[in-house]
């Protein structure tokens, strides 16, 4: 034990980022262990496939250490070696804590997004057999405001990594029929390795989109700017991060619980029986698969989804989900986000007559 630790309450007041930090540490530290290090002693040696795993008795000379980081303006607390086994058992269990508190929020993701259906109306200009017709169902997708607030809360309290960014807003090129907008994936916040074995989870909560040209943008934090001519919207977010070792990141994969959740939509007759099911796939969620907007179905498609037709999305943000190695990254839209959608579905006319009420939700495959 060396004796002493990184502040990081005060790194994070005095604006310090933690890849500063981690720059630091290697450059002037890790180079130059034998500046540091004047015994080492091993107690034993294991190694599987390649792989050693080296157990040692380690005296550090504090003094030089500490010299360093405070000469770069490293702000350090130092601690009693003897007490620094509690410490680190109360380190473990804080980590065990985080882990269990983020582990819930993902398996709760599906309560992120609120589901609202308008009134249904026969669409004469898609095409379709004298046998069924198709409707044409007015979706709405609402950011679920509570559920954010405790996402904000618990992801603030077991953060060790924060910062406010100023991240850009791109069109969707694949939509021109409406000014669709997303956060590309290149616009996201703390330095990740794909090969590294840490798991770095982000959750970003947007709070101002504003319009600004690539030479006058002035935004808080670290700004990710466009090249000149592209779009020169940003959001500004706070970001923060938890860091995790590489096993407990696939315990909680965004993907693999985003795989398993579905946008059902429920024709429901006057005795309360549900008469027709039109199933969505969310592979991304809780991003929405604005990417695949469809227009007009097409050859024996039965359903489809179509976030332009609405005309009413045009300048705002939905939620935004990227998968890496590196770990996870969810960027949460402004509050009271929505997004429209119609959804269009084909159905047998002896059926469109039973319809009493439809109802919509985000569900979990069984």
């Amino acid at each position: 034990m060396a004796g002493v630790y990184i502040d990081n309450r005060r790194r994070v007041e005095t604006k310090m980022s933690a890849d500063q930090v981690s720059t630091i540490v290697e450059e002037k530290l890790l180079s130059y262990t034998n500046a540091y290090v004047s015994k080492f002693e091993p107690v034993s040696q294991e190694c599987t496939n390649g792989n050693c795993k080296v157990v040692a008795r380690i005296t550090v000379n504090v003094a030089p250490l500490v010299q360093t980081l405070r000469a770069s303006a490293v702000p350090t607390v130092e601690f009693d070696s003897n007490s620094a086994e509690a410490a680190a058992t109360t380190l473990g269990a804080e980590r065990a804590a985080a882990f269990e508190t983020y582990k819930d929020l993902i398996a709760r993701i599906d309560t992120l997004v609120t589901v609202g259906v308008g009134k249904a109306e026969v669409n004469a200009n898609l095409p379709s057999a004298s046998d069924s017709v198709w409707l044409t169902v007015p979706i709405t997708f609402f950011a679920n405001s509570a559920a954010n607030k405790e996402w904000t809360e618990k992801i603030k309290l077991i953060a060790d990594k924060r910062e406010q960014v100023s991240l850009e807003v791109t069109k969707i090129p694949s939509e021109s029929r409406c000014n669709l907008q997303t956060i590309p994936s290149t616009s996201l916040p703390f330095r990740k390795d794909s090969n590294a074995a840490l798991s770095i989870p982000v959750v970003c909560f947007v709070t101002d989109v504003k319009r600004s040209s690539p030479d006058d943008f002035a935004g808080p934090g670290r700004a990710y700017q466009p090249r000149s001519g592209r779009y020169g919207t940003f959001a500004t977010a706070d970001c923060f991060g938890r860091t995790f070792v590489r096993e407990e990141g696939a315990a909680i994969s965004l993907g693999k619980r985003a795989s398993n959740i579905l946008l059902v939509v429920e024709f429901v007759d006057s005795d309360g029986k549900v008469i027709h099911t039109v199933n969505n796939e969310m592979g991304n969620f809780p991003e929405l698969p604005i990417w695949e907007s469809i227009h007009r179905p097409q050859d024996r498609q039965t359903t489809s989804l179509d976030y332009c037709a609405s005309g009413s999305n045009e300048a705002g943000l939905f939620y935004r989900a990227t998968r890496n190695g590196g770990g996870d990254t969810i960027i949460f839209p402004p509050a009271g986000s929505r997004m429209n959608a119609l959804l269009n579905v084909k159905i047998s006319n002896d059926k469109v007559g039973q319809i009493a009420r439809i109802r919509a939700t985000i569900k979990t495959k069984s």
